[in-house]
Parts: structure tokens; sequence; C-alpha cells
């Protein structure tokens, strides 16, 4: 059964991983064919090549200034569901974002299996 402290420490290394910009730090805490949904109408990314090649464009290269807090975390059985509340500059769209999200993870022997997002976000000002 899937304990509590195993998720703190999963988003733990995903926090600092999207803070820090680092693709290959991200890719410690998901299986190797994991399935990682980044918008839930759209085809998913799958396994580390798709992973890492969107960590690489959307994060690494669009986003700066990442401020992460960590709002809830809820388990049951395999699954996790985690509430967190992030800031960013868009590189891409010249703004600073908030975005709320909740991400519905499936865990196995220790990685994530299954990363579902769900979330919403407003730009919160122009950073040119």
């Amino acid at each position: 059964m899937l304990e509590k402290q195993k998720v703190k420490e999963i988003i733990s290394i995903y926090k600092e991983a999207w803070e820090k910009k680092d693709t290959s730090k991200v890719l410690t805490i998901f299986s190797k064919n994991a399935i990682y949904h980044e918008r839930m109408l759209e085809k998913p990314f799958q396994g580390y090549s798709e992973i890492k090649k969107y960590w690489d464009e959307r994060v690494v290269q669009g986003q700066n200034n990442i401020d992460f807090k960590l709002s809830a975390i809820y388990v049951d059985k395999d699954t996790a569901i985690v509430e967190w509340d992030v800031k960013f500059d868009d590189l891409v769209r010249k703004v600073r974002k908030h975005l709320k999200e909740i991400a519905v993870l499936t865990i196995y022997d220790g990685k994530i299996s299954s990363f579902r997002e769900y979330w919403d976000s407003k730009d919160i000002c122009n950073t040119d």
C-alpha cells in the first residue's frame, strides 16, 4: 500500500526538478514507460523520451522564476491526489502566470506510472 510519506518524497523531487528546471531529476520519479497526461483531452506523453521532450520544451525553455507550493496530499491504495499552487514566468508569452493544479498519480514500485494533471491558470502581469 502506498504511504503518504512516499508521495511527499516524490512531490519534493518534482518540486525541486520544476523549480530548478531539471529534466533529468524529474525523470527519476517516473517509471520507464510512464504515461504523463498534461491535458486530459489530448494525447498523453509516454515513456522517458516523450516526457523529457515535453519538460525540455515547456519547462526548461519556456519557464523561469518558478515558485511551487504544495497544498495537500490524499492517498488511496496506489493512487495519490496532490494539490499545488505555482507561479512562473512564461517566457514564450512574456507573462507571469499563476497556476492551481490537482494531479492524480498512480505509483507502482515507488515510481509514477501514470500522471494526470487538471489545472487552471491566469496571467498575473507582463514580464517585459
